[in-house]
């Protein structure tokens, strides 16, 4: 399952995105936007209002991502 949208808010580790929760745990890999791996903290100092998209398996009426990654 995967969402493309802008990031709505952010708590780390979960962000939300068209209203969608999305959790990240310790098997998330993050991207930015040249498709190279980032840390958590990276991500979640610069996600507030990026398009971001998640791909993961629905969890709680969310989603669990196993990769994040910034788009154009």
């Amino acid at each position: 399952m995967a969402i493309r949208a802008f990031v709505d808010s952010v708590s780390d580790p979960n962000f939300t995105i068209c209203g969608v929760m999305i959790e990240t745990n310790g098997g998330t890999t993050f991207r930015d936007l040249s498709d190279r791996v980032i840390g958590a903290n990276a991500f979640f100092g610069q996600a507030m209002g990026r398009l971001v998209e998640a791909d993961g398996a629905p969890s709680n009426g969310g989603i669990l991502a196993d990769e994040v990654e910034f788009e154009d």
